[in-house]
């Protein structure tokens, strides 16, 4: 047998075509489809379960993990091991080889985790042009080193976009990415991560460690100043804060393109991880802060089939989110949170235990497990727990009440806790006595629906009480004596349907200490009518602050 010469077999213009076809990288989380292309990018980083070290061997035994042979090129890092080690082979038995000898000290369980060598995780790769199994080795371009690592891809326009904590790149070429592709930096702002981009109204919307802004492919235009509190705390507000120290990698966002809302599912500090979202009506430009009966773990928008048991029509996309208990939800679609409306669904307590709650004359729904029950008014207001469990007469929740309602308590399945709070308004300087109305205008609901107002004075943080009550069923304004809430009826009355006013007299002396400012809070639950206040005014105030 005569020995030959291998040749190498290539195209026209001298690409190699022996490993045309290999597979696609498989330390790559993110891909995106562009001229034809499949792009992917960034690092994945396993950490499940633990592992054995022994000082001097080259092998280390992993403990409760599922490593597979693609683990072989890349590196495994041990908690208090003074370097890292690169894996050469991968038994079926969890036992990973090493390309040395383990020299750091001996551990029977230890932390640790995999990913590629630092000159790999930053590497762009593609697949041959419409052929998305096509993998060459050299289909790579290594992006710059700038202390920062890849979260994320998303195609807009004409460009591909590579997003980092801190930076955004942008891509494109003509034929070939390799030969004819650029890279450049397009901005000094970020994603924490690729669930966290929302592409609405031809803008992109992005979460980083500065807060949210929108990019139109050119400018990045901060838009989250007016609730920039909740991203950087001063120490000063009792707002809701993002708790930074949580795992930012489960965070994740959705649209709701029909309602044109954005709602970013974070985690805030002393609240149980991914119960609030911070919401922006792109098209309004206004802000608010949601939270929810239960954690929500995942999100996307889609049509769904016609439910209709609560009344949920098809056809068109909407907000779907994933939760605990195997519950998928639809956003927006319901007055009541996870309670559909048969049965009973509000009255008055009969007697209650630390964990339930009876109610002799309601026919509550077969399953009510997962829905909230929340005192709206007596004894024990304000409180909301999770429903386990239910009879047709008698609740019991998950969580025991802090004040066990009684015979005065008002309870409502499913209803959501809204409140709002003006910023501090200017007291108009006039030492006549003068009105200081506080006017309401809403939607009158047909069932019993109240919500409350609370005044504030000069940045105290405890509302006015009320030292004289005040009753009008036919105003439909109610006041007690040493209670700081208004509590104003929203069901229709003699008067005018849909509109309040609390009268109240005021005078201030210019040259004397009085009130200077003041701020308003309203606050409230639904029923099964969707709440809609349309608005909130002050006489006698400077109502820019409103």
């Amino acid at each position: 047998m005569s020995q030959q010469t291998a040749v190498t077999i290539r195209s026209q213009d001298g690409t190699p075509l022996g490993l045309r076809y290999s597979t696609p990288p498989s330390n790559r989380p993110f891909l995106a489809n562009y001229m034809g292309r499949v792009f992917a990018a960034g690092d994945v980083v396993y950490y499940a379960g633990c592992v054995a070290t022994v000082t001097g061997q080259n092998t280390i035994q992993g403990i409760g993990t599922q490593w597979t042979p693609t683990f072989v090129g890349r590196r495994i890092y041990v908690k208090g091991a003074a370097k890292s080690y690169g894996i050469v082979a991968m038994s079926t038995g969890q036992l990973a080889t090493l390309d040395q000898s383990y020299t750091d000290s001996s551990s029977p369980f230890a932390t640790y985790f995999v990913r590629s060598s630092p000159s790999d995780r930053k590497t762009l790769n593609w697949s041959e042009p419409d052929n998305p199994e096509a993998w060459p080795p050299w289909n790579g371009l290594a992006i710059p080193e700038d202390n920062d690592e890849i979260t994320g891809m998303f195609v807009k326009g004409t460009f591909l976009y590579l997003m980092e904590k801190r930076h955004l790149w942008r891509f494109q070429f003509v034929d070939d990415p390799g030969r004819t592709g650029h890279l450049f930096l397009s901005a000094e702002r970020g994603c924490l991560n690729h669930r966290l981009a929302i592409l609405a109204d031809d803008k992109v919307y992005l979460f980083d460690e500065s807060g949210i802004y929108a990019f139109d492919g050119g400018a990045t235009e901060p838009i989250s100043q007016p609730i920039q509190n909740v991203f950087q705390s001063d120490g000063l507000t009792s707002t809701l804060q993002v708790d930074w120290s949580q795992d930012t990698t489960l965070w994740h966002a959705s649209i709701d393109p029909v309602r044109t809302i954005i709602r970013w599912f974070v985690s805030m500090v002393g609240q149980v991880p991914l119960t609030n979202a911070i919401c922006y009506n792109y098209r309004l430009e206004r802000w608010w802060l949601e939270s929810y009966p239960t954690a929500i773990t995942s999100s996307c928008t889609g049509s769904i089939a016609e439910a209709a048991n609560v009344g949920i029509p098809s056809g068109y996309r909407r907000a779907l989110v994933g939760s605990e208990c195997r519950m998928v939800l639809c956003l927006g679609e319901h007055a009541l949170d996870i309670a559909y409306d048969s049965g009973t669904l509000r009255g008055y307590v009969v007697s209650a235990t630390s964990v339930t709650l009876v109610d002799s004359a309601a026919s509550f729904a077969s399953y009510l497990g997962g829905a909230p029950v929340t005192i709206v008014s007596g004894t024990g207001a304000g409180q909301t727990r999770i429903i386990s469990s239910n009879t047709s007469t008698q609740l019991t929740i998950v969580q025991q009440w802090s004040t066990i309602p009684d015979t005065t308590s008002v309870y409502q399945i499913g209803g959501v806790s809204w409140q709002w709070r003006s910023g501090w308004l200017d007291v108009e300087d006039q030492e006549e006595e003068t009105a200081r109305d506080f006017l309401v205008s809403f939607q009158p609901t047909t069932s019993a629906m109240t919500f409350q107002a609370q005044f504030f004075y000069d940045h105290n943080t405890s509302p006015e009480l009320f030292v004289y009550p005040y009753n009008d069923t036919k105003d439909g304004v109610t006041t007690k004596t040493n209670d700081p809430s208004i509590y104003i009826d929203m069901t229709s009355s003699d008067v005018i349907p849909g509109w309040r006013v609390f009268r109240q007299g005021f005078h201030t002396e210019r040259y004397a200490y009085s009130d200077r400012f003041l701020q308003v809070y309203m606050f409230g639950v639904s029923n099964d009518q969707t709440v809609r206040i349309f608005q909130a005014s002050i006489r006698g105030v400077d109502k820019e602050g409103l």
